[in-house]
């Protein structure tokens, strides 16, 4: 998916902060893909609350304070799409994201989710008007199965990527 989703545009930067602010020897990292994969945390958080602190611990430590450092991520450029690894704990799916790039938000709607189950890929695609539709090739071929007009019953479970489309 890495492959396939990348940009000829720079998408997201990183850089490696400590909670204390004092200053670092700047690691940026830039990453031209539309693919962001949301890590672990110790608690569960919604897709919207991971990019509204969109920052994952580092093994390292500042040299003056000893506090673990972080690296944040901040987005640079309005992708057409963005598809988001999930981690097992994502309590649900948010139907809208609302995304800061260079001080300008960005709304992002959910578009598909892709499951992973025993060896097989499912997805469920969401239409423009919120049409919830299931797509499983070993049982409905190339069709698609009509689910719902609620996005809300969208199944978290077993979800393993959401895509959002800009709006």
């Amino acid at each position: 998916m890495e492959w396939l989703l990348t940009s000829p545009y720079m998408i997201t930067r990183s850089v490696h902060q400590c909670p204390n602010g004092h200053n670092i020897i700047q690691n940026e990292r830039t990453s031209m893909t539309c693919q962001v994969t949301m890590l672990v945390h110790p608690r569960e958080m919604t897709i919207q609350e991971y990019f509204n602190d969109f920052s994952a611990p580092l093994s390292t430590n500042c040299s003056t304070c000893g506090a673990p450092l972080l690296r944040r991520f901040s987005f640079t450029f309005h992708a057409p799409l963005l598809a988001i690894n999930l981690p097992h704990n994502v309590p649900s799916l948010d139907g809208a994201l609302h995304v800061n790039i260079i001080g300008h938000r960005c709304r992002y709607v959910l578009r598909g989710v892709v499951y992973y189950v025993t060896d097989h890929f499912t997805a469920r695609i969401v239409t423009k008007g919120g049409m919830v539709w299931f797509h499983d090739g070993m049982s409905t071929g190339s069709s698609l199965v009509y689910e719902s007009q609620d996005m809300a019953s969208i199944p978290i479970q077993n979800a393993v990527m959401a895509v959002y489309v800009r709006d």
